[in-house]
């Protein structure tokens, strides 16, 4: 039984590195970089394993780039199940600009997919599906697979049982939950990514709410999640709805915080914890990752201290 199935479509190596000062038209010699595996669900599982849980990634990996996706995987003691693609598995990086404190992030593309081949893959998913309680989608997709892939995926794997946690952004957000498509157990976005979807400012709590709980009462999802720095995170599901504040930090980097957030909640569903308690221990993953440097994601000690001072304060 797979307790957690994670699947990133167009994972990615990143690499992190710094430079005093960016500027055109020269060579600009950087700090030493740092390499992880990388890609929305990837970074679910890498922090499922810190937080103390357990994920099998399925992953699309080819080249060589894709055989140094799955080491750094190995070197974080994570065994993935590799689906073969042509191409090399794409590559990102991030300069953080020590002069400004600003962080640059340039985020390739990756391989063209052939409608052959993302079908196969959609196969596999369904016969891991039929021994998986969650299955967690994250990131985006390359380019040949359709922005509907993921109401796919839903259809195809709900005769089996396994849960669908996703976390994506634009067309394939919209398509996702576009009428007449699968319901989704649970769907996660930033406030970008809620406002995109909705075509305006959620900036009034009040209406950032009501588009959420619009997103249920309109059967797209089961449980939609908005999360903002400032903000937190609001819930809302046909029988509840509420907000989890954060703890006040010192902001590092927000890169992988969105993905410490889905970790962290999928692995409190998969306690069978309540959706109040598995979204405090969310926040406060998330909380963690901002504070962590450039591909950093949370950390299990910080998560615990978040986790405690959100609970004890919370309503």
């Amino acid at each position: 039984m797979i307790e957690i199935l994670t699947v990133t479509m167009n994972p990615a190596i990143d690499i992190a590195t710094r430079i005093a000062r960016l500027t055109s038209g020269r060579k600009l010699r950087c700090d030493e970089p740092r390499l992880d595996p990388g890609g929305g669900g990837v970074n679910v599982s890498r922090a499922i394993k810190e937080l103390g849980g357990k994920s099998t990634p399925f992953i699309a990996v080819g080249g060589m780039t894709g055989d140094l996706l799955v080491q750094l995987l190995a070197e974080h003691g994570i065994d993935p199940i590799c689906f073969a693609i042509d191409g090399l598995t794409r590559q990102s990086f991030a300069v953080l600009e020590d002069e400004s404190g600003q962080q640059y992030r340039f985020v390739l593309p990756g391989p063209k997919w052939p409608d052959s081949l993302w079908q196969e893959a959609l196969a596999e998913m369904a016969k891991l599906a039929r021994d998986t309680k969650y299955i967690v989608v994250s990131g985006s997709l390359p380019p040949g697979i359709p922005d509907d892939f993921h109401a796919s995926l839903t259809a195809a794997v709900g005769s089996s049982g396994a849960h669908v946690v996703l976390d994506t952004s634009g067309p394939a957000l919209k398509a996702a939950v576009s009428p007449g498509k699968p319901e989704i157990h649970c769907i996660r976005m930033n406030r970008v990514e809620a406002e995109y979807l909705a075509g305006r400012s959620l900036e009034d709590p009040n209406e950032e709410m009501a588009f959420a709980q619009d997103l249920v009462n309109r059967h797209a999802a089961s449980i939609v999640i908005v999360t903002r720095e400032q903000r937190g995170a609001l819930l809302a599901t046909r029988d509840e709805a509420f907000r989890i504040g954060p703890p006040h930090v010192e902001k590092v980097s927000a890169v992988g915080a969105g993905d410490s957030f889905v970790a962290a909640f999928t692995l409190g569903m998969s306690r069978n914890w309540s959706l109040r308690k598995a979204c405090s221990y969310a926040v406060a993953a998330a909380t963690s990752a901002v504070t962590t440097a450039a591909t950093e994601l949370c950390r299990r000690a910080d998560t615990e201290r978040y986790f405690k001072a959100i609970t004890g304060s919370c309503a």
